[in-house]
């Protein structure tokens, strides 16, 4: 029987948020996910319900997401998502000494992942997983949008503008679209300060590259509309680590964690854990 334990840590700045973890009896390795935008540790059932029997599972919510404090969907900086990513591996490690730990990051939570290994090159895991993450957009903004987006970034940041993301772009498999589109804790704008703060990182995140050497397997979408799959293989191309693989999943949408055949997703990342423990 696995127990589920729900708690709150405090971030870099003392933000209260939120986590859940799951503690099996006997463990492999532990594994922390980080979600994407405007979403929640709620929605990721499916690689729980795969993993919980055998890893230690913690699952965060960012700052103005699910059960956590904040201005909804927004941020101040960038690095503060990055920071309070460090404060909760330094809180897993705490609690996990005898345990080696792996990180699984998807979409904007991926762009986090990456920010914070290249951020912090000692951090105490032993590898990372990272899914759809948010390189390069796919879907198109427009110029204007983006200009306008900027210049109420600086004079009123929590000002909310409409998410650009279609819900039918989310999963191939209708049931998830539903269940998403009805989520209370799913958010459906986000600030100004927030939708800059993502754009401006990623004009720089392919620099991050040559900084991280942790083993890594990168996974995306094949026709994902939301990421760009070429922002991951320019990616994977100067990744720094001489333990690397990465594999596209064809014909999947963005959540390659909730698609239609999702059990080879989870069947890929278990063998390349195994082969790492």
């Amino acid at each position: 029987m696995t127990e589920k334990k729900d708690s709150y840590f405090k971030a870099h700045d003392n933000h209260r948020l939120y986590y859940e973890s799951y503690h099996p009896k006997k463990a492999k390795a532990v594994l922390i996910f980080v979600h994407g935008i405007n979403e929640h540790a709620g929605r990721y059932q499916f690689p729980v319900a795969f993993f919980k029997g055998e890893y230690i599972l913690y699952l965060y919510d960012h700052r103005g997401h699910g059960r956590s404090d904040g201005v909804r969907s927004h941020v101040e900086s960038f690095d503060h998502y990055v920071d309070d990513l460090n404060e909760f591996v330094k809180l897993v490690a705490k609690k996990e000494k005898k345990s080696k730990i792996f990180m699984v990051g998807h979409s904007m939570g991926g762009q986090v992942l990456l920010n914070f290994l290249a951020k912090y090159p000692k951090a105490p895991i032993k590898g990372f997983i990272t899914s759809s993450p948010n390189i390069r957009l796919k879907m198109k903004i427009n110029p204007l949008k983006r200009l306008i987006g900027k210049k109420f970034s600086q004079f009123v940041p929590k000002l909310r503008l409409p998410n650009d993301i279609s819900t039918k772009w989310v999963s191939r498999d209708k049931s998830i679209v539903k269940a998403y589109e009805d989520d209370p804790m799913v958010g459906k704008a986000i600030t100004a300060k927030l939708g800059y703060e993502i754009l401006t990182n990623q004009e720089n995140i392919l620099n991050h590259a040559e900084s991280i050497k942790f083993p890594a397997l990168m996974l995306h979408a094949g026709d994902d509309k939301i990421c760009d799959k070429s922002g991951t293989l320019d990616f994977f191309e100067r990744l720094n680590s001489i333990d690397k693989e990465m594999e596209i999943f064809n014909g999947m949408y963005h959540e390659i964690f909730n698609e239609i055949g999702k059990e080879k997703v989870f069947e890929r990342m278990e063998g390349w854990l195994l082969e790492r423990l």
